[in-house]
């Protein structure tokens, strides 16, 4: 369960979020080599074929490596099925306000450049939005929605591609 590795993550600064993962297992091969006592400032960690699974979806990693600055070397992660409202609950993180009754789920590719820029290209499946029609609030369910988020810096471009609605 990622849950009992978290604080060996947070005490190591491989990870400064507050995450409180629940019902999510890692299965993962990590490889590094070097002295034991700093091992994971000092030297990279090489990560291979990672799997992220459990009640908020799934997500693979074929290859990552963490270099001892804490930056990641640019990897791809493929996401199926990524439950935003349980990610956001486990993060601690509230989403936007007035925006979604549903956040829904993400299936597709993120690529990680940088801490400063990352894109994804996939669908957003099953979620509710809200829409104002003639000054009326309206909630609206969406089936799915094809986009391409790109991140630059503080910058988030998005470029929907394609609405399938529901009714």
């Amino acid at each position: 369960p990622i849950a009992s590795l978290v604080p060996i993550l947070s005490k190591e600064d491989i990870t400064n979020i507050k995450i409180d993962p629940k019902f999510l297992w890692l299965n993962c091969r990590l490889s590094v080599a070097g002295q034991f006592q700093g091992v994971f400032k000092k030297v990279p960690l090489n990560f291979e074929d990672c799997n992220i699974e459990g009640d908020a979806g799934h997500v693979s990693i074929p290859a990552a490596t963490r270099l001892p600055s804490g930056e990641w070397r640019p990897f791809t992660a493929h996401v199926k099925n990524l439950d935003i409202s349980k990610v956001l609950t486990y993060t601690s993180v509230e989403g936007p306000s007035g925006i979604a009754t549903r956040f829904g789920m993400l299936s597709g590719v993120l690529q990680w450049e940088s801490i400063a820029r990352q894109s994804f290209s996939g669908d957003l499946e099953n979620a509710a939005l809200y829409f104002s029609n003639f000054g009326q609030w309206k909630e609206q369910d969406v089936r799915r929605v094809q986009l391409r988020i790109d991140r630059k810096g503080e910058k988030v471009f998005l470029d929907v591609l394609h609405v399938d609605w529901v009714g």
